[in-house]
């Protein structure tokens, strides 16, 4: 019985949607926001990378100035790997928004229907990663409360 419920409802076709020259307009100035901030965020990445290259360089200049810095053996490769994850965090969505931006930007131009199909597929990868990477961030929060708040407690 769920089963043919699972198919009428996947067999449902929704009516088609008249998209208006105002809806092409919109779409096209989010598109040209959205390659605003999806080259930031490519330049972000860009710093973020070159930091996590340099920490390196930079953790062993001030180990030479303090001795006690160049007892911690992980500390540049810590740092380094934090930066490259945050890196990758923030290209991720940039690129995603990036081609949403060239896709629905082409779509509307040469009225192509595949190419907004593949913008709207972007917008919703974009979406999806950030809301999960929130999803990640509010858990760890809430773990890091808890550890913090019951791992001090005295036994």
């Amino acid at each position: 019985m769920d089963e043919n419920n699972g198919q009428e409802e996947a067999e449902t076709e929704y009516p088609p949607v008249k998209f208006t020259e105002e809806m092409q307009y919109y779409v096209y100035e989010a598109a040209k926001w959205a390659r605003v901030l999806a080259i930031f965020g490519f330049l972000v990445s860009v710093i973020m990378i070159l930091s996590s290259l340099a920490s390196g360089q930079a953790f062993e200049v001030m180990s030479k100035s303090n001795p006690a810095l160049s007892q911690v053996i992980s500390g540049p490769q810590v740092l380094g790997f934090f930066y490259l994850l945050m890196a990758f965090m923030c290209l991720i969505p940039s690129v995603h928004l990036f081609l949403f931006a060239k896709n629905a930007k082409e779509g509307i131009n040469f009225s192509t229907e595949e190419q907004l199909n593949t913008a709207f597929s972007k917008l919703k990868s974009y979406f999806k990663f950030c809301g999960i990477l929130v999803i990640v961030i509010v858990a760890l929060n809430i773990l890091s409360a808890f550890l913090s708040a019951f791992g001090g407690m005295p036994k």
